[in-house]
């Protein structure tokens, strides 16, 4: 079997983690996963294996939020988490799909069957709730070292002195560039040092007439979570935002910083020059519909077995006037407030995200990059070895894409100010309003919604009528 053949119908993370034993049984991943999956009979809650403790501390742990798990994938959960097990003989490790987001986690340790372990991404929900348990107190007795992850990774999930998440995997944006493309329309490869400005002259360059319509040589990141906005990592890049990092219930997207951001996104794409980062997959690059597109490490897999017929490479995000940022998923692992093994729990995670044994797991199996920056390297050999379509390409540019910028939260409602950031961002697209009055606009309504809701949740609930009900009359 080939390796385009393994890997071929791959479409995203939860048929890359199921196809993970194909890879394994090949021979390019970890053959010992390939032979538990292969006898696994466990059903998909099963525990990872019986310790011989009798009174062993389970602790149910939900990998990622949105996995289906089958007996193959449970398997291969099993056989890598094997090694803390063999170190800790008194616990015992349950996986489970029963895992939920935000308000769902809220709701799950209300009804007290939230996982003592779970990936994450609703920051702000889970903060504002007191969902999760507050790490700092542990990293500090385990002495775990917060130098080795990306700062912006590590500071999304701080609040105040505390420390609410850890990364659990890492999925940052780059851009990818078809040099066939550019080198058989005379167009200059740009630098890896490119400038926005260097950015929107190629993108221009490569644009071109198909069959009477005009194609975007680019791609620009036009999605703020589902708005049709600049990331927020644009922004960053200007020296603007969306939040006021002081106070994340206050919007400030109407400064000039700001302003100057949406002009350059959208002055490309209502010109046609660029179209949006649509997926973590580079589509429109790999069906030859436009030059140079973006992708996020999530789909290294993807992009290993099915960009073929033509020449190209890695390359960063371009640097902005405040320097180069990408983007990067909030996702973390979180462990439940109301836990009954928070140690325990934590002991989990440690290794899970301080240690090597599963992170190389997830780099054999699924092309997954690393939490721990000092692994990066072992990244790179690991891409060469596993997967052969990948083993000339600029890899060591993955490590460094830019400042990883974390999209912000507004602190009382973000779905509402989500909705209106869409709305705005409908407008400029139909072209019904320009960048700064659209900005001034949905600054005030966002900030008006906040406010709103600040107050009522400030609001103190209307004391019970103590004064007896009166009998009703005939």
């Amino acid at each position: 079997m080939s390796w385009n053949e393994m890997w071929a119908a791959r479409r995203s993370r939860r048929e890359v983690l199921k196809g993970a034993a194909v890879a394994a049984a090949a021979g390019t991943a970890l053959s010992a996963c390939a032979n538990s999956s292969a006898n696994s009979s466990s059903s998909a809650s099963a525990p990872a294996a019986p310790t011989t403790a009798q009174n062993a501390t389970t602790i149910v742990w939900a990998p990622w939020h949105n996995v289906s798990y089958d007996n193959t994938l449970v398997g291969l959960f099993q056989e890598a988490v094997q090694p803390f097990l063999e170190q800790n003989k008194t616990i015992r490790v349950q996986f489970s799909p029963n895992c939920c987001n935000g308000g769902n986690l809220v709701t799950a340790e209300l009804a007290g069957n939230a996982p003592d372990l779970s990936t994450q991404y609703n920051t702000g929900t889970i903060i504002a709730n007191n969902v999760a348990l507050d790490l700092m107190p542990y990293i500090q007795e385990y002495n775990l070292n917060l130098s080795d992850y990306s700062a912006g990774r590590i500071s999304h999930w701080q609040q105040g002195d505390g420390l609410y998440g850890l990364p659990s995997y890492t999925n940052v944006y780059g851009m990818i560039v078809n040099t066939t493309a550019l080198n058989s329309m005379g167009v200059p490869l740009p630098s890896k040092q490119w400038t926005y400005q260097e950015a929107q002259q190629t993108f221009e360059s490569a644009t071109r007439t198909v069959n009477g319509k005009k194609v975007a040589g680019g791609a620009i990141a036009c999605h703020h979570k589902s708005a049709y906005m600049p990331a927020s990592f644009i922004l960053a890049g200007f020296g603007a935002a969306y939040v006021d990092p002081a106070n994340p219930a206050h919007c400030v997207a109407d400064s000039a910083d700001a302003v100057a951001a949406g002009n350059w996104v959208f002055g490309q794409l209502l010109q046609g020059t660029a179209t949006d980062i649509s997926s973590c997959y580079p589509k429109n690059l790999a069906a030859n519909k436009t030059v140079i597109d973006g992708f996020g490490l999530c789909s290294m897999v993807q992009i290993a077995a099915e960009i073929k017929g033509f020449a190209w490479d890695f390359w960063p995000m371009p640097s902005f006037p405040k320097g180069a940022y990408t983007s990067a998923g909030p996702d973390s692992y979180v462990i439940a407030a109301n836990t009954k093994h928070p140690k325990e729990t934590f002991e989990l995670l440690q290794w899970v995200v301080g240690g090597t044994s599963w992170q190389t797991w997830q780099m054999k199996t699924m092309l997954g990059a690393p939490v721990l920056n000092s692994l990066w390297s072992e990244y790179y050999t690991t891409l060469r070895t596993v997967a052969p379509p990948l083993a000339t390409k600029d890899l060591e540019i993955l490590g460094s894409l830019g400042e990883i910028h974390i999209r912000e939260d507004f602190k009382y409602n973000d779905p509402a100010a989500t909705t209106i950031l869409k709305t705005f961002g409908n407008d400029i697209k139909s072209q019904k309003m320009a960048v700064p009055q659209a900005f001034q606009e949905m600054t005030g309504q966002i900030n008006a919604l906040e406010t709103a809701q600040a107050n009522a949740v400030a609001k103190p609930a209307a004391p019970k009528s103590t004064t007896a009900a009166k009998p009703a009359t005939a």
